[in-house]
């Protein structure tokens, strides 16, 4: 049976193999016959389907249309094998574009609309051998919301490193602090800060001012951003070790306490142009009175009335013995 077909496919001539005449015949006519079939087809009547993309705004300032499932529409249509082909092709690709002046149904807050009013739009899209039969769904609800204002703090995300010797003194400043956002009450409920991007800086020593881009990523497209970027005030100044001698203080009424020592020595960084106007004044020592509910034999050392732009190193002694007068 092999043989028998390699024959009748192929022919030997001069010791070498070739396509046979009738092989040739046969095929021509299978692809001429193919091609009429395909053709013949194609010139009928089909009814289907397309899906049609929409894309929903509104032009009222005021409003947005929040998502909905109904993002697309089914397109009901008769024509011919040929137009079909097309317009499966380039139906795929277009968007509808829809326009709301303001909600159509006031007491739902929702936008409706009729398909049937895109038919014209529709058909001008489509092959003009086409025929439109049906839209579906025949109406879509897009559910609306008002859109309001609020003001949104602004949080940072940076890591400082200094150089040696050198600190941050005090906070940094951001400017604005705060943010206006426009969008939906229930997205805006949602929003409690906007997070600058991430900013890394090394071997600081003097103070710096940057601008910086606010990181958006992950928030909702309804959200409109007043300002999208702020300016940092990063305090740089180098700072010196103070030694001050402070009393301890007793801050109570309930109890007469003498503590041992009555004097601790407190070591803190301070800048250099601030060193001179701190004394010992400015600063409070007192004992943690909760220790003697817990019948602690030492009480903890706190500072009291510290300025921002000093750093405690540490407190000597960090804890006093202590005695309860009676």
């Amino acid at each position: 049976m092999k043989e028998w077909i390699i024959r009748l496919v192929f022919k030997e001539g001069g010791g070498k193999f070739g396509l046979n005449e009738k092989a040739i015949i046969f095929l021509f006519c299978l692809l001429l016959s193919t091609f009429f079939w395909l053709l013949a087809a194609l010139s009928k009547t089909y009814t289907t389907s397309f899906t049609v993309k929409l894309e929903c705004n509104s032009k009222d300032p005021n409003w947005v249309i929040k998502e909905n499932a109904f993002d697309q529409l089914n397109v009901g249509v008769t024509g011919t094998g040929f137009s079909l082909i097309g317009e499966q092709l380039s139906l795929n690709q277009n968007v509808i574009k829809v326009e709301f002046d303001s909600p159509n149904d006031k007491n739902t807050n929702r936008f409706v609309l009729k398909t049937n009013e895109l038919k014209q739009e529709i058909t001008d899209i489509l092959d003009g051998q086409l025929r439109i039969d049906q839209l579906s769904p025949e109406i879509l609800y897009f559910d609306a919301q008002k859109l309001s204002k609020k003001s949104i703090k602004v949080s940072t995300d940076i890591d400082l490193n200094f150089k040696e010797g050198y600190q941050l003194r005090g906070e940094v400043s951001v400017k604005p602090s705060s943010i206006e956002v426009t969008g939906p009450q229930d997205e805006l409920n949602k929003l409690s800060f906007l997070q600058t991007q991430n900013l890394q800086l090394s071997d600081l020593e003097d103070t710096l001012i940057t601008t910086i881009q606010l990181n958006l990523e992950g928030l909702s497209p309804n959200l409109n951003i007043s300002k999208k970027q702020v300016e940092l005030l990063i305090p740089v100044e180098k700072f010196t070790e103070k030694k001050l001698m402070l009393k301890l203080n007793v801050d109570s009424k309930n109890y007469d306490l003498l503590t041992f020592p009555e004097d601790v020595e407190v070591r803190v960084l301070v800048p250099l142009s601030k060193y001179e106007s701190l004394v010992a004044s400015s600063l409070k020592a007192v004992v943690d009175l909760s220790g003697i509910k817990n019948d602690e034999k030492k009480l903890e050392v706190l500072l009291k009335n510290k300025p921002e732009f000093i750093k405690l190193i540490r407190i000597d002694p960090a804890k006093v013995e202590y005695i309860i007068m009676k």
